[in-house]
């Protein structure tokens, strides 16, 4: 043999080869089943959903971003059983707004401008990309959305929008 394959030897590699091709092509089109929503739960609670579009309806907590983050260092848990999972109006003064997500909008909120106090992240979809629009630095913001719960020292609220200030201030 000089080392060249026969005719029938290179039909074998290509009849493999387009074999392999159509299991690949057919792995990548086979239909994947939606990505579920976090569920969140501790211990032998139930387990709780919690998502963007999770219905806000009626403010069930109102609380200043100071002692938000109070709570929440004071103790965790004690403060997941107030907070997490309802819907919470967070007021304070808006330290940026975070567009690096396409899809998602989200308005820093701290105590002050300058605090080395966690935030609160608020994230929201289109609705709030809208409000942020006419948004500072520095201004004094109510939002409002369901409480996640804490996540890299930062307390996060889904689905947020802003709470429309009366007097010029944001405040509920």
């Amino acid at each position: 043999m000089n080392g060249s394959f026969s005719s029938s030897g290179w039909r074998w590699v290509a009849l493999c080869g387009g074999f392999a091709a159509t299991l690949a092509a057919g792995a990548l089109a086979w239909p994947r089943p939606p990505a579920a929503p976090a569920r969140v739960g501790r211990g032998t609670s139930p387990q709780v959903t919690v998502g963007m579009d999770t219905p806000l309806g009626a403010t069930e907590v109102e609380v200043e971003i100071d002692q938000l983050i109070r709570d929440y260092l004071a103790d965790e848990r004690a403060a997941d059983e107030r907070y997490r999972f309802k819907t919470v109006a967070v007021s304070g003064v808006l330290l940026e707004v975070d567009r690096r997500d396409p899809q998602v909008t989200a308005l820093v909120v701290v105590k002050q401008l300058g605090s080395k106090e966690s935030p609160c992240a608020c994230q929201g979809g289109r609705a709030l990309e809208r409000a942020a629009a006419g948004l500072s630095p520095g201004q004094p913001i109510t939002v409002r959305g369901k409480l996640a719960g804490q996540e890299r020292m930062r307390v996060v609220l889904l689905g947020c929008e802003v709470v429309p200030s009366i007097t010029g201030r944001s405040r509920p």
